[in-house]
């Protein structure tokens, strides 16, 4: 062993038994918040989430039988009251699973206004939000791109769509191989689970900020799809506060923060609480890859 390296090695032995002893420290858990998502499966059609966060120090290692994702108890709001209001009628979303509340007998109509309430009639707590609902036009071109070579399998989605508005537009596209008409299915099943996918990594948002002459076009590199697999897509118009929560989304990597938004906290529509309410329809299309 070198000099230099014997000295480094010693110096480090010494450093460490100097080093005094931890001082402890006690810090308080941050007050759970009402956290919300929503989609809208058609125009008829609302699915809201309501939970309370998680504190950035709680463990998270939890399951059910050592390996199905789950949530713990008492994060799902399982006694709200939760309604859609269009500011003249008021719609009462059904709870269909704890924490999860469903109505589809609305009529969402593109560029109007709509007005969310989640009220926790047990533990008194309210939280409002309102979002515009947007019905994309549908795309010019959704189509694979599967490159085979000798060592690897690159898989990309090309999309073309026109946009000829004078302010920008916002898009989300969204992918997996899992069909998103059957997750979750159906909603009152023993095997309905809210905790799917990681789609943190599986969404992209894109605005008509990089048109040229009125055409969009947007190569993305597809993650986690075989060649031999069936590619689910989905893309919508969305506004432009869901556009930075989903960019923020996407950059912390955690499956978690899908139903929390804990630990990191992300930009929200949500007044005193966390998440997105976001209601926007998608076109969807699906392809066998094994014949691209």
């Amino acid at each position: 062993m070198k000099p230099t390296l014997l000295f480094i090695l010693s110096l480090a032995i010494f450093l460490i038994k100097c080093t005094p002893e931890p001082i402890a420290i006690t810090i308080k858990d941050a007050e759970a918040q009402i956290a919300v998502s929503s989609t809208a499966i058609d125009s008829k059609t609302v699915l809201v989430i309501a939970s309370y966060s998680i504190f950035s120090l709680a463990n998270l290692n939890y399951s059910i039988n050592g390996n199905t994702p789950a949530i713990p108890n008492g994060i799902l709001i399982d006694s709200a009251l939760v309604t859609i209001s269009d500011g003249a009628n008021i719609d009462t979303l059904e709870k269909v699973y704890p924490g999860v509340y469903l109505n589809s007998g609305l009529n969402l109509k593109t560029g109007l206004q709509y007005f969310l309430t989640v009220n926790d009639t047990l533990k008194k707590r309210k939280v409002v939000a309102n979002t515009t609902y947007f019905n994309a036009l549908p795309a010019n071109e959704i189509l694979p791109v599967v490159t085979k070579k000798t060592t690897d399998t690159t898989i990309q989605l090309k999309m073309a769509l026109s946009d000829n508005a004078a302010t920008i537009s916002y898009y989300v596209m969204a992918y997996d191989r899992i069909n998103p008409s059957k997750v979750p299915a159906p909603i009152n099943s023993t095997n309905f689970s809210i905790v799917n996918i990681d789609a943190v990594k599986k969404i992209e948002v894109f605005s008509s900020a990089d048109a040229v002459a009125g055409m969009i076009t947007k190569t993305f590199d597809i993650i986690g799809i075989k060649a031999t697999d069936t590619l689910f897509v989905h893309y919508g118009k969305i506004d432009r506060g869901y556009f930075n929560y989903l960019s923020s989304y996407k950059k912390t990597g955690s499956l978690i923060n899908q139903i929390t938004a804990e630990p990191i906290t992300l930009p929200t529509n949500i007044v005193t609480g966390l998440g997105y309410f976001a209601l926007y329809n998608v076109q969807r299309t699906f392809f066998d890859l094994k014949k691209y």
